[in-house]
């Protein structure tokens, strides 16, 4: 495992990089693989990935860990060169207080929907299941227990993922 730290000269480092190098290939073929890239700002990111793309003798560079937005992409001379090969997901939400959690949101409109939410991992968790009337009124918000008939049932995995705003 190789770390690399930059920043500005004089100064305590402000970015790292951790990788390893596959020494099992010819040389001018060696893959590095990028563990991780963190920079407080995007200077001394560049500056690390230009690290990292330049070490002699290597002929592949692979990083798993980046955001689908780094601008790692861009600052290439040829994007074409950077391809994704896999996407995972890493971020997960599991709403603890529900009513909380809608009240903190604006809607477009104004409106009324009871929301019945499950949980089948923690039935009795008070905060984030049962039935819950949401209503916004002038843009003001309130969320409270109801024992009103649902308009919607969903788990609290689904609302996670819809309070994300991924889709509409």
């Amino acid at each position: 495992i190789f770390i690399v730290v930059a920043g500005p000269a004089g100064r305590a480092p402000t970015g790292y990089a951790i990788y390893l190098v596959d020494n099992d290939h010819l040389p001018g073929e060696q893959v590095v693989h990028v563990r991780n890239v963190v920079a407080t700002d995007d200077v001394v990111r560049a500056r690390l990935w230009r690290y990292l793309l330049e070490l002699d003798l290597v002929g592949t560079v692979v990083a798993e860990n980046v955001a689908l937005d780094d601008p790692l992409k861009w600052w290439m001379t040829d994007p074409r060169q950077v391809r994704t090969t896999k996407l995972r997901d890493y971020l997960f939400v599991r709403l603890l207080d529900v009513p909380a959690a809608l009240t903190a949101r604006r809607y477009d409109h104004d409106g009324e929907l009871v929301v019945e939410v499950t949980d089948a991992f923690r039935p009795t968790s008070s905060g984030s299941v049962g039935r819950f009337r949401l209503e916004q009124l002038d843009g003001e918000v309130r969320c409270d227990r109801t024992s009103e008939p649902p308009d919607l049932v969903l788990d609290v995995a689904e609302l996670g993922s819809l309070y994300l705003g991924g889709v509409t």
